[in-house]
């Protein structure tokens, strides 16, 4: 029985001889490339920035949530600051040390993904991406040398406070630039306006900043609305110039601080 081999076989009726691409066409084709990723690029950008503010969301309302059930454990009075001279002078410490979040928990949600944290600065909770409200939070320490440290306590009662929705607790923060010569991308407190503490605003997502407040929600605000929420309440925020950062953090891990009077 005679056999044909496959490689001899005619082409099929139709079908023409196969050809290489012309330089033309190639031409053609990898400029039609160059469009399209020169339009995606830009839609993965803001994927990716979307994401990575939906985690920062995520993150917040967890360190939130744990700092309300600590607030209501101790009501009426806001004060989750503590510093006994022994223990690191932190909110994170200490939502840790009394069981509201564990540490492998407050490790995960204390960084934000917009924000690059070398490695170096993550110094156990001396370096986090969001920042207390200092001013409606801390119990101030009026001696810091003195061991204990010689305190005073401006408490704030809850009941006091006009409206829950516009109390600012947590929001995202980062060093004021050269603050007693560190360098350093986070920051545990901050304040909302020119108060001289280390901590101020970071407005790093597309220039707005997360804030979780005291009835549980989160908005990202711009500079000029934070500045608008400052005379809400004067309790709970300076009543100065606001000072916030931008989104460029500098090589030297230094923020570019604005200013709004």
């Amino acid at each position: 029985m005679k056999t044909e081999s496959y490689s001899h076989r005619p082409a099929p009726q139709g079908v023409g001889s196969l050809r290489g691409f012309t330089l033309s066409e190639m031409l053609t084709v990898i400029a039609i490339i160059a469009v399209l990723a020169a339009l995606l690029f830009p839609v993965v950008g803001r994927a990716r920035k979307s994401a990575g503010n939906a985690k920062c969301v995520s993150n917040m309302r967890q360190l939130g949530t744990a700092l309300i059930s600590m607030i209501g454990d101790q009501a009426p009075n806001l004060s989750v600051h503590y510093y006994d001279g022994s223990k690191e002078p932190t909110w994170a410490s200490d939502l840790v040390d009394k069981g509201y979040l564990s540490s492998d928990t407050m490790k995960n949600v204390a960084r934000c993904p917009s924000l690059a944290t070398p490695a170096e600065l993550i110094d156990h909770y001396g370096f986090f991406c969001y920042g207390l409200n200092r001013l409606a939070t801390l119990t101030r320490t009026s001696d810091p040398a003195a061991n204990p440290p010689v305190q005073w306590d401006e408490k704030i009662n809850t009941m006091t406070i006009a409206s829950s929705s516009k109390a600012a607790i947590l929001g995202d923060s980062v060093l004021r630039p050269n603050f007693m010569g560190f360098k350093g991308y986070q920051w545990l407190f901050f304040g909302f306006g020119n108060n001289g503490d280390g901590g101020i605003v970071h407005n790093r997502h597309s220039g707005r900043a997360n804030l979780f407040f005291l009835d549980g929600h989160i908005e990202a605000l711009t500079p000029a609305e934070i500045r608008s929420l400052q005379t809400s309440n004067p309790k709970i925020y300076d009543q100065g110039p606001l000072e916030y950062a931008e989104e460029t953090i500098t090589p030297a891990g230094n923020a570019s601080m604005k200013t709004i009077p």
